[in-house]
């Protein structure tokens, strides 16, 4: 079976938030990062977990520490830099799983179905999950049109880290 590393991208400024951390939001009492790594940590396929955080997030870096989750420090400036870097500086060569920490609601069968679709199409170099605009319960200005259907990014994604510094990346939606 396949293992792969996932990585949590939990640095980002919330502007859309009024600037509270996003990770430490809670609902049903468990905080949004808490429960993407537990749905991470009860899915087969993930071996390490990484999480990103930056100045901009410093009490969810104390809340993951407290947890015994080591945390990757990175600028918090550009998602996309944040991301890359990341990558780099753990010198991940194999696919990884990059997801936001603002998916609470993201359960392991998810998780799983998602990564089973990415090995049934050859570990492309790099994967993007999308939804159909018609499933969301929010408006987007972010949307794509694939196979007839209007769509938006999920913000998760597998890519391959050996292909992170190349200008453009090979991808399957």
């Amino acid at each position: 079976m396949m293992k792969i590393k996932a990585l949590i991208m939990a640095g980002g400024k919330a502007t859309r938030m009024n600037n509270i951390e996003k990770p430490l939001i809670k609902i049903c009492g468990t905080t949004m990062i808490e429960r993407i790594l537990n749905a991470l940590k009860n899915t087969k396929f993930i071996e390490d977990v990484y999480i990103t955080t930056s100045k901009n997030t410093k009490n969810t870096e104390i809340l993951l520490k407290t947890l015994g989750y080591k945390t990757i420090t990175t600028s918090g400036e550009d998602y996309v830099e944040d991301l890359k870097n990341t990558i780099i500086k753990l010198n991940i060569k194999d696919p990884i799983l990059i997801l936001p920490s603002d998916l609470p609601l993201i359960t392991p069968n998810t998780i799983e179905q998602l990564i089973n679709i990415y090995i049934q199409n050859n570990s492309p170099p790099a994967m993007t999950f999308y939804i159909p605009l018609q499933l969301l319960k929010t408006q987007t200005n972010y949307t794509e049109q694939i196979n007839n259907i209007k769509v938006a990014p999920s913000g998760i994604s597998i890519i391959k880290g050996s292909y992170i510094t190349q200008n453009v990346i090979p991808q399957t939606n």
